[in-house]
């Protein structure tokens, strides 16, 4: 496998609109991005012509699901990838070269992260830390294993306390 283009952010989805007898366009502002594409090229090694095709059409077929793209220099990320374009494959005897154009939400994700902890006073204070470089949506479970109820929590995201 080799990556062809692997961009380190996608484009921001353009939105202007042209309006009759107004010079340029109208910029509603870029602030969401578009899909990622990432292209890849795989090699594909057989000692035969006939084990080359059976091995590619096994290939397609575990292509032809929407699934995670992991790569070996990023291993704790990975990609919501899945393939639209046909696979062509470029055949030389018993090896084959085939491009992917893999299309992706736009984002690297990580594996959830679980913090355990104990509040034991009303003075207690526990910090999240987010190591990505994105905004990302997070949940947040609270359990109760104690008998008393719990009044007063406050819960304080994208923000310090001197806000």
């Amino acid at each position: 496998m080799k990556s062809v283009n692997r961009s380190v952010l996608p484009a921001k989805r353009s939105r202007n609109i042209e309006i009759p007898g107004r010079h340029g366009k109208y910029d509603f502002g870029g602030n969401t991005y578009d899909v990622r594409s990432i292209e890849i090229e795989i090699a594909v090694l057989e000692p035969t012509p006939n084990e080359l095709r059976k091995k590619i059409r096994k290939i397609a077929q575990w292509l032809s699901q929407k699934g995670r793209l992991v790569f070996d220099d990023e291993p704790d990320k990975y990609y919501i990838a899945q393939l639209y374009g046909s696979l062509k494959l470029e055949q030389f005897a018993t090896s084959g070269k085939i491009p992917l154009v893999f299309e992706c939400e736009p984002f690297a994700l990580a594996d959830t992260v679980e913090q355990l902890f104990s509040i034991t006073d009303n003075k207690s204070k526990q910090t999240f830390i987010y190591n990505g470089t994105q905004e990302t949506c997070c949940r947040v479970i609270l359990t109760n294993k104690g008998n008393n109820s719990i009044t007063g929590l406050n819960l304080l995201i994208g923000g310090s306390d001197n806000e």
